[in-house]
């Protein structure tokens, strides 16, 4: 199971090193294109970036930022990495919307069908209906998954606080995704 877990930690580093980054990102300062037109939501618009600059006590990097689908599923990304000299200190936004979806599948299929495939899943309450998160046993991983209250849009949230201290980071998930979901209604 261990060896498992690190292929898949190794596949995510490698997937945030540059797979499917797109040329938009890491623009000085890390406001890049924020204000740029998109077509659907912009990821990186979703969480204030003062607020993850204050969870670390350090400014953030954004180092992908798409403003297209990078996937048939619809996924749009925004990465903060925050310059800690510690592996995996990030926190990671992904929006899948049903209009972007070139897959024939819904946000909230998509969505269902995460919740049936992950591991160590629990339900959360007071962040939309059906809310959940899952936890990693390294790195203090894991993801909060919510959709929109018109359940078009899925919105993960993935916050690493380089411990592991999975409450904190769950606790901070769950910040940031009602504060997103203000955002969407």
């Amino acid at each position: 199971m261990k060896i498992i877990q690190i292929l898949f930690f190794s596949a995510i580093l490698a997937f945030f090193a540059g797979a499917g980054c797109n040329e938009t990102y890491n623009q000085p300062g890390g406001q890049d294109n924020l204000g740029a037109k998109a077509k659907g939501l912009d990821p990186c618009g979703l969480i204030d970036k003062a607020e993850i600059d204050a969870l670390y006590d350090v400014p953030a990097d954004i180092i992908q930022h798409d403003l297209e689908p990078i996937n048939p599923v619809g996924q749009k990304m925004c990465v903060y990495d925050i310059p800690s000299g510690e592996a995996l200190t990030m926190v990671v936004v992904s929006v899948h919307e049903t209009d972007e979806i070139s897959s024939g599948i819904t946000a909230e299929q998509l969505f269902q069908s995460q919740k049936d495939v992950l591991e160590n899943v629990v339900d959360v309450k007071g962040v939309g209906a059906g809310a959940f998160q899952t936890q990693m046993d390294f790195a203090g991983g894991g993801s909060i998954y919510f959709l929109s209250n018109d359940k078009k849009t899925l919105v993960s949230v993935d916050v690493s606080l380089v411990k592991l201290d999975h409450e904190a980071n769950q606790a901070a998930e769950q910040k940031f995704a009602k504060q997103i979901l203000e955002k969407l209604k």
